[in-house]
C-alpha cells in the first residue's frame, strides 16, 4: 500500500510544529549577542533603554534565564496538554498549543523595554509561554501522527515528523546568516560590541527581531489544518467507544474533510452493542507502578526518556 496524500498532509501539519519548536529553541542561542548590543550597551552606571549597561554584552544570569525559561515551560506544557488531550480528545486541543507558540513568538519579536518593565522580563515571560506551547506540541503531534498512520508507514511517518527538528535548527542558522549579511554594512567596521554605534544598534535590533519572528510564518499556515483535522480514530474507538464515528472519521481523514458524517440511530445502536466489550477499568497509579516494575516495560520508558534528555543537551 502506497502512502496517500492524507498521510503526507498529517506529516506536514505535525512536522511544522516540530520545525517551529526546534527553530525557537535554537534561535535564542543566535541572538544573545544582538540582545547585548541593543539592551546592555554602555557602562553599568549608565541607563540605556531602561537598563544599566554591560558594555554591550548580555549578562550571564540574563542569558541563562532566557534559555532556561523555555525548558521550564516545556515541562509544564507536556503535562498539561498531555492530560487535556486524553480527557477532551486530540482534536479539541490540537492547534491550541501551536497558537500559543505563534502568539508567544510574535510577542518575543515585538518586546521592547520601558521605564516600568525591562525587555528581559518580557522575553522571559513570553519564552515561558512559548515553552508551554512547545511542551504541548511534542506529545500531541507525535501521538496524532501515530494514531492516524497506517501500520506499514507508522515508523517512517513519525521519523519524518521528528526530522523537522533538524531542519528547524538549520533554517534558524540560515536566517541568522542571511540577516547578518543583509546588515553587514552596519557591522563591518565595528571592532567590538562595546563600540557599536547607533546604526549598528539599529541593525542589531532589527536582526534579532527578524530571526525570532521568522519562525512563526510557516506555523500560521498550519494552524488552519490543525484546527480542522478530524479526531483520531483510535481515540474515538478506544476512549470514546464510538465505533461508527471512528469509521466515519477515517473516511473523512482520507478525503481531507474535518469531520465524518454518521447515522445517529446506527451510532447509538452500535454504542449500546459495543459498550460491554469496550469498557475497561479506570487506570490508576498502582497500575502504572505494577506495569513498570517489570524490566521489559521499564527499559522502554528509560530508553525513550533518555533519548529526549540527550536530545535537549
Amino acid at each position: 500500500m502506497l502512502i496517500c496524500r492524507s498521510d503526507i498532509r498529517a506529516v506536514a501539519v505535525a512536522g511544522v510544529g516540530f520545525f517551529l519548536d526546534s527553530y525557537d529553541i535554537f534561535a535564542i542561542n543566535l541572538i544573545t549577542t544582538f540582545l547585548g548590543v541593543v539592551f546592555w550597551q554602555g557602562s553599568p552606571d549608565q541607563s540605556v533603554n531602561g537598563f544599566g549597561g554591560n558594555y554591550g554584552k548580555l549578562p550571564t544570569p540574563v542569558s541563562q534565564a532566557l534559555k532556561a525559561s523555555t525548558s521550564a515551560g516545556i515541562v509544564i506544557g507536556q503535562v498539561v496538554f498531555g492530560w487535556l488531550a486524553d480527557v477532551f480528545g486530540r482534536r479539541k486541543i490540537y492547534g491550541v498549543e501551536l497558537g500559543i507558540i505563534v502568539l508567544s513568538t510574535l510577542n518575543c519579536a515585538l518586546a521592547s523595554p520601558s521605564q516600568s518593565m525591562s525587555s528581559t522580563g518580557l522575553l522571559v515571560f513570553w519564552r515561558v509561554m512559548m515553552g508551554i506551547g512547545i511542551g504541548g506540541d511534542y506529545p500531541l503531534s507525535s501521538v496524532i501522527t501515530s494514531e492516524f498512520a497506517p501500520t506499514r508507514w507508522r515508523g517512517g511517518m513519525i521519523a519524518a515528523v521528528f526530522s523537522m527538528q533538524g531542519i528547524g535548527q538549520l533554517v534558524a542558522a540560515i536566517v541568522a546568516l542571511v540577516t547578518t549579511a543583509a546588515f553587514k554594512d552596519s557591522f563591518i567596521n565595528i571592532k567590538s560590541v562595546g563600540e557599536c554605534d547607533y546604526a549598528c544598534q539599529v541593525a542589531a535590533d532589527r536582526s534579532w527581531r527578524i530571526i525570532v519572528g521568522f519562525g512563526a510564518l510557516p506555523a500560521c499556515f498550519a494552524l488552519y489544518y490543525r484546527i480542522t483535522i478530524p479526531e483520531t480514530p483510535r481515540y474515538t474507538f478506544d476512549v470514546a467507544h464510538d465505533v461508527e464515528k471512528a469509521d466515519a472519521d477515517i473516511k473523512a481523514y482520507m478525503s481531507n474533510r474535518s469531520e465524518g458524517d454518521v447515522d445517529e440511530v446506527q451510532q447509538a445502536r452500535m454504542k449500546k452493542i459495543a459498550a460491554p466489550s469496550l469498557t475497561i477499568p479506570q487506570a490508576s497509579w498502582p497500575d502504572v507502578w505494577s506495569y513498570f516494575r517489570e524490566w521489559k516495560h521499564f527499559k522502554i520508558l528509560v530508553g525513550t526518556t533518555m533519548s529526549w534528555f540527550f536530545l535537549g543537551q
